[in-house]
């Protein structure tokens, strides 16, 4: 099972890797062979960071839909949503919505 431990080596390597590939081009004097294959390592760590994060979407949607199959009531957050009429007095610093009142 993938983990986020997992999908943060995974960042760590990416950003490593495109690192080296920018070099290749600030050196000036970039070789095809060079940029192909770190791009193709970019693209194989980008595909398994996807995967990871797959992994770990689907194992919490089950852990969610097993608790709610056990009848556990899953954890909600309300938010209030703006209502047409909001006025100055709905309104935050700088005349905008908290945070929890926008779309």
């Amino acid at each position: 099972m993938a983990r986020f431990q997992d999908a943060e080596s995974l960042t760590a390597e990416l950003r490593d890797l495109a690192a080296e590939l920018h070099a290749e081009f600030a050196g000036g004097e970039a070789e095809l062979e060079r940029l192909v294959d770190l791009a193709d390592r970019i693209s194989e760590r980008a595909d398994a960071l996807a995967s990871a994060f797959t992994t770990i979407n689907e194992t919490l949607l089950e852990r969610l839909q097993a608790a709610k199959a056990r009848g556990q009531p899953a954890e909600r957050r309300t938010e209030r949503k703006p209502s047409a009429a909001a006025g100055p007095a709905d309104l935050g610093e700088g005349g905008n919505l908290p945070t929890e009142q926008r779309l």
